[in-house]
């Protein structure tokens, strides 16, 4: 692991609120005292191939194997947004967390004590989707959109950020723009068939949905690296704990790292053969087409943060903020360690 060690940054930080602070927490949410043995997972709209890593360690019961090791156990708790998924993380409510990592960065600038440790996917997870009346004439041309009215769930979500930040490097002043929160994902296609917008931002289940209706087409993908309008495919989701958890509970966040490791690399050997990745995604709805759109999220991730990953982070956060981050910010949101340890544990190496 020397060897790798050294392209890998091992302390890191960077983030931004990528979803909605806006959504109350599920009812489901009171505190569990982890000292009880249960690990709670807290995530935000969990049935979907964002977190397909997870998605594998709990079907196969590697997070069951694993936490055993440690004489633990783990629950998950489902938050309809960031927002209120972060407040539960920082008063022990939940205590790991699946976040976009700059969102720990930019909380990290407010001296949050929060640490990413590890990587789960690349990418933003947002995509992009044209009303069809406008395939031929403007095509995956994103500037061809000046102008128009740009749908998304909320003000503060992921997908208003991202829309913004893409408009930009497409050369579009936002102020220009025309947007327009539709409240939820499953409006966006509705507003699409009626012309009340002219392109939105979804997650991939929403976008499948769109391109099988014949409503839309996609006009930018953040989860494929290839799309150079969204410029920080190194970013993207991670495992977060507080610093005070992760001193206090190192084993079990160990050992949820050890799963969500395994699961990571069954999800990559797998992705290319869909009647072993539908049994990856027991008790999920399997779709290859929606696959196609996320899973070069998750080609090239090893779970270690990189250099790469940390210019990325910090660029995102910084543009979608308005924010400067300084180096130590910068190191305190990420961990390589427990990564690190993962690897060594499983007799592995690291893609």
């Amino acid at each position: 692991m020397a060897r790798f060690r050294q392209r890998v940054v091992v302390a890191l930080a960077a983030g931004a609120a990528l979803v909605s602070a806006g959504c109350a927490p599920p009812a489901n949410g009171g505190r569990t005292d982890a000292t009880a043995g249960t690990v709670t997972l807290g995530i935000a709209s969990l049935p979907s191939f964002t977190w397909a890593p997870h998605h594998a360690a709990a079907a196969g019961g590697m997070l069951t194997e694993e936490l055993g090791k440690v004489k633990a156990n783990y629950r998950v708790t489902e938050f309809s947004g960031g927002g209120p998924l972060f407040a539960a993380l920082s008063s022990g409510d939940v205590q790991l967390a699946f976040v976009p990592a700059a969102t720990v960065a930019q909380l990290n600038a407010k001296d949050r004590g929060l640490k990413c440790v590890m990587m789960l996917s690349g990418g933003g997870s947002v995509i992009l989707m044209g009303a069809a009346k406008y395939r031929e004439s403007r095509g995956k041309n994103l500037a061809a959109y000046d102008g128009a009215t740009w749908g998304y769930s909320s003000e503060g979500s992921s997908g208003r950020q991202i829309a913004e930040m893409a408009a930009k490097h497409a050369g579009l002043d936002w102020a220009r723009q025309h947007g327009i929160a539709l409240g939820s994902p499953a409006a966006a296609e509705p507003a699409l068939a009626a012309g009340r917008a002219d392109l939105v931002s979804v997650d991939s289940r929403t976008a499948q949905e769109i391109v099988d209706k014949g409503t839309g087409y996609v006009v930018l993908n953040t989860n494929d690296a290839a799309d150079r309008l969204f410029p920080y495919s190194h970013t993207g989701n991670c495992i977060a704990a507080t610093d005070g958890y992760l001193r206090d509970h190192r084993a079990e966040v160990e050992a949820v790292v050890r799963a969500e490791l395994r699961g990571l690399r069954q999800v990559q050997e797998k992705s290319g053969d869909p009647a072993a990745m539908a049994k990856v995604f027991t008790g999920l709805r399997w779709d290859p087409k929606e696959w196609q759109l996320v899973a070069t999220a998750f080609a090239n991730v090893s779970g270690v943060p990189t250099a790469e990953t940390v210019a990325d982070t910090k660029g995102m956060a910084e543009e979608l903020y308005r924010l400067k981050l300084t180096d130590q910010q910068m190191q305190a949101s990420f961990t390589a360690d427990v990564i690190d340890g993962a690897y060594r544990a499983l007799g592995v190496q690291p893609r």
